[in-house]
């Protein structure tokens, strides 16, 4: 329900972390000359990157401890959810 929420609703779900620590799962774009460098390496290849207009989007986790940099990892998800996002990529769906 939680992924579903973000993908259609574009939410980020703050996770309830303790000691000052920070974790969040949202939409993340690649686009423009991110999306090109990704495509190489042969991300989103079953999207057709003109009537995307050079954009493709995935979900990630970002995690943040106090005293430490950011990191943040890709969510690779089922069929079903990968082909909802790739249907809101075609129609035109930004997410922030």
């Amino acid at each position: 329900m939680i992924l579903l929420d973000i993908i259609n609703n574009n939410v980020t779900f703050v996770l309830p972390l303790k000691f000052g620590n920070y974790g969040e799962i949202s939409m993340k774009s690649f686009s423009e000359e991110k999306f090109k460098e990704v495509y190489k390496k042969g991300k989103f290849n079953d999207l057709d990157y003109v009537l995307t207009q050079f954009t493709g989007n995935q979900l990630a986790f970002r995690y943040t401890k106090p005293g430490y940099d950011a990191s943040e990892k890709l969510i690779y998800v089922d069929s079903s959810l990968k082909s909802l996002i790739t249907k809101n990529t075609y129609e035109g769906k930004q997410y922030y």
